[in-house]
């Protein structure tokens, strides 16, 4: 019940604050559970994805997608990292969100730097997207070049 409402009526404000006050006005979302009662959603459509953009509300100490981004951007070097700008793949289903794509757009334009240009690519199929290049990864006859044996956790452990 839950993933179906998440499905059908979260969403990503594009601006939050401004969310928050038009909800106080606005009607509430209903949703009919199986034993046919109703359920009032409101505020809960959109705050639940705002934590991708502002993790402190669930007091996460991690960062915001859009400077999570731009970090990971900036460890590659410094030679491809407008190709990596260029190419920034929006893969999983929490892409789907309805939202999720121009928010992330308007924080990176907000975050970096005028000179920075940046193009989102939305993927055909998010949803699948992480198993299908996992899968593929695994295929690759280089794989077990990438991966360690339990028996060598079990001796370096999480540092290996």
């Amino acid at each position: 019940i839950v993933n179906d409402i998440k499905n059908k009526l979260a969403f990503v404000s594009l601006d939050y604050n401004q969310q928050l006050q038009n909800s106080l006005s606005q009607t509430h979302s209903i949703y009919e559970i199986p034993s046919g009662s109703i359920i009032n959603i409101d505020q809960q459509r959109f705050c639940c994805t705002e934590p991708f953009f502002k993790p402190q509300l669930l007091n996460l100490d991690s960062l915001p997608i859009h400077e999570a981004i731009y970090q990971s951007i900036n460890k590659c070097d410094y030679q491809i990292q407008n190709q990596l700008y260029q190419n920034i793949i929006l893969a999983g289903a929490n892409t789907m969100y309805n939202g999720f794509t121009t928010r992330l757009k308007k924080e990176l334009t907000h975050f970096l730097q005028p000179n920075i240009q940046f193009n989102l690519i939305e993927h055909p199929q998010p949803k699948y997207s992480t198993w299908i290049g996992g899968s593929i990864f695994a295929s690759l006859p280089i794989f077990n070049q990438y991966t360690i044996s339990q028996q060598e956790y079990q001796e370096f452990g999480p540092n290996i």
